[in-house]
């Protein structure tokens, strides 16, 4: 009824138990974004690779999308659409996150004297 396209990416949960070098890639954490650096370990970077391929697939069959996407999720993956955003903004029209505890990721280069940009 809506006549708009979903997209609903389903990402392994990963075991990370015991490790020292620990990174949660379903939450965007820095260690998931700095440690891993191509399209197959990034998810971020798959999620991209999503997109545009779902864009292209609908342009194929007639049907023409907004060039950002509305991105949402709840818990982990509420900070995982708010760290999307702060990653890809080019990508994002819009984010809403749910469950995460009030806990806001801030667009900052430093916080603390200590260096916060993960790109």
């Amino acid at each position: 009824m809506l006549e708009t396209p979903v997209l609903v990416p389903a990402f392994p949960r990963e075991n990370y138990t015991g490790q020292e070098d620990y990174v949660y890639p379903r939450f965007l954490d820095r260690g998931a974004v700095q440690k891993r650096t191509d399209v197959r370990s990034r998810i971020d970077l798959q999620l991209v690779t999503m997109i545009k391929n779902a864009r292209q697939v609908l342009a194929h069959n007639g049907i023409t999308v907004a060039e950002k996407v509305f991105i949402m999720g709840y818990s982990s993956d509420g900070k995982f659409a708010q760290r999307f955003t702060i990653l890809h903004p080019e990508m994002a029209a819009a984010v809403a996150a749910g469950g995460i505890a009030g806990a806001c990721t801030l667009p900052l280069s430093e916080y603390n004297g200590e260096n916060c940009d993960i790109r």
